[in-house]
């Protein structure tokens, strides 16, 4: 796992270089192993606008998308299974 340090020595390379790809994708990866996604994501997003082909950006943007999807799947059930107020899932979805 990555220190939370290797975060706060990458930033100032950014200020100097901010328009390095692989500044903000080691950036991600260290947020990412440091279960930051928000801010992995966004560090990854970052990279590919820079660099729409790296790859590698891609591969973790991914696997972060994926971990929101089942995160999300799992709140929406919830909200049916509790009872929402007002149908909201069900207004959600235009049921």
């Amino acid at each position: 796992m990555t220190n939370i340090k290797t975060i706060v020595l990458d930033l100032p390379d950014l200020l100097l270089d901010p328009n390095n790809s692989d500044i903000y994708f080691n950036l991600g990866k260290s947020y990412f192993e440091n279960s930051k996604l928000i801010q992995a994501r966004e560090a990854f997003t970052r990279t590919i606008g820079l660099d729409p082909r790296h790859g590698s950006a891609y591969y973790y943007q991914g696997i972060i998308n994926e971990n929101m999807f089942k995160y999300s799947l799992k709140n929406y059930g919830d909200c049916i299974n509790f009872g929402a107020e007002d149908n909201m899932f069900e207004k959600y979805c235009n049921l």
